[in-house]
C-alpha cells in the first residue's frame, strides 16, 4: 500500500508540526541531501514547498523535488542551513526573522530547539548520521517528558487517595 505524500508547505499552513515529526523530517531530508551532495548535486532552494512528506507515518517518507535549477556557487552548507529554516517553519509556522534572536513556541523541547539552532549555525556540513542522532535526542526528550508527566499524574492520584483515606479515618 502506497502512503500519500503531502506538501510540507500545505501542512504548515494548517498547523505547525509536532517536534517529533519535525525531528523525523529533518533526519530524512538530511539523508536525501547527503546522497545528493555525495554525487555533487546541491539543491540551492530547499523550502517547505519542494518537500513532500507522509505525516504521521512511521517511518516518515520524504521526497525533495525541484533539483533542476540549483543556482551556481551554492554549497552543501547552504542546503543544511535551509533545512534549519524549514525545521523552524515546521515547528513555528513562519520564517525566522533575519537578524533577530530565534523565538520558539512554548512547549517545544530544548532538544528540538538545539537541533534547529545547530542546523542554522553549523560551520561544517553534518553527516546524515549526525543529524539522525541529534533528531533521536528530540524523541528521547519527548519520551522522558511523557514519562515524567505520567509519574506526576500517578503521584497526584496517590496523594488524592491518601488524603481521602486520611479524611475518612478522621470522620469515623
Amino acid at each position: 500500500m502506497r502512503t500519500r505524500l503531502s506538501r510540507l508547505s500545505k501542512l504548515i499552513e494548517k498547523w505547525p508540526l509536532p517536534p517529533l515529526e519535525v525531528a523525523a523530517l529533518v533526519a530524512n531530508v538530511a539523508e536525501v541531501l547527503e546522497r545528493a551532495h555525495a554525487r555533487g548535486a546541491v539543491h540551492g532552494h530547499l523550502t517547505p514547498r519542494v518537500i513532500s512528506v507522509s505525516p504521521g507515518a512511521r517511518p516518515m517518507q520524504v521526497f525533495v523535488g525541484d533539483w533542476a535549477h540549483a543556482p551556481r556557487g551554492v554549497e552543501p552548507r547552504q542546503d543544511i542551513r535551509a533545512l534549519g529554516v524549514v525545521a523552524y517553519q515546521a515547528l513555528y509556522g513562519s520564517f525566522p526573522v533575519a537578524g533577530a534572536p530565534l523565538v520558539f513556541p512554548r512547549g517545544v523541547p530544548d532538544a528540538a530547539v538545539a537541533l534547529v539552532r545547530w542546523l542554522l549555525t553549523s560551520k561544517a556540513v553534518p553527516t546524515a548520521n549526525e543529524v539522525r542522532a541529534t533528531a533521536l535526542d528530540v524523541e528521547a526528550a519527548l519520551a522522558l517528558d511523557e514519562q515524567v508527566e505520567e509519574l506526576a499524574d500517578d503521584m497526584l492520584e496517590l496523594l488524592d487517595d491518601v488524603t481521602a483515606s486520611a479524611a475518612s479515618s478522621h470522620v469515623a
